[in-house]
């Protein structure tokens, strides 16, 4: 999401928020520590490549860098419990935007596709929503990433026409679009499909 977003900024650093381990689908969910910044860079490229295909250069070195996005949003991790092993990351903005609690890069590790690690990220988006009092999330998904539009429609997000953002990265036009959800009372966001 480009920084330069037109939006009404709340800052965050004076509500209080989870930072202990939290519990989700049996993995550790906590804040990244700055020496995991390489292995969560690697993950998150290698998983949205076997997901995504080819990606832009400047893309890549978005996702390789977590530490790029650490003075705007907090940077978490999901490991499993006992060998401490990542397993999945996200990055939730440490402003609100228009009122919304804003993630990013959600990633799970590629071998680990379809175990359960993305939901476990988004109920703890919920769990850390609820916590600042924030009723509604929202996320930027380029507009062919197909799989991930398909895992957040799954997931009760719907795509908010009107906001999508178009820009070039490498001299290719991008297409991003915007996606929400309210936030449930309680963690149980397994599909809204049963």
């Amino acid at each position: 999401m480009p920084a330069d977003h037109p939006s009404e900024i709340k800052a965050m650093s004076d509500i209080a928020t989870p930072t202990s381990s939290a519990r989700a689908a049996d993995l550790d969910i906590r804040r990244a520590h700055s020496s995991e910044y390489p292995a969560i860079g690697d993950l998150t490229v290698a998983a949205y490549a076997a997901r995504y295909g080819a990606l832009t250069a400047d893309y890549t070195v978005r996702l390789r860098h977590p530490e790029a996005r650490a003075d705007e949003s907090d940077i978490w991790v999901a490991t499993e419990p006992g060998s401490g092993r990542l397993v999945g990351t996200l990055s939730v903005r440490k402003d609100l935007i228009d009122g919304e609690l804003i993630f990013e890069v959600l990633a799970s590790a590629a071998e680990h596709g379809k175990q359960g690690i993305g939901t476990a990220l988004l109920e703890h988006v919920f769990t850390l929503a609820r916590s600042r009092g924030v009723s509604n999330v929202g996320m930027y998904s380029g507009s062919t990433m197909t799989a991930a539009h398909a895992f957040y429609t799954k997931h009760g997000f719907e795509r908010e026409h009107g906001r999508e953002l178009e820009f070039l990265e490498d001299g290719v036009p991008i297409s991003v679009w915007k996606f929400t959800r309210a936030v449930p009372q309680q963690n149980s966001i397994t599909s809204t499909t049963t």
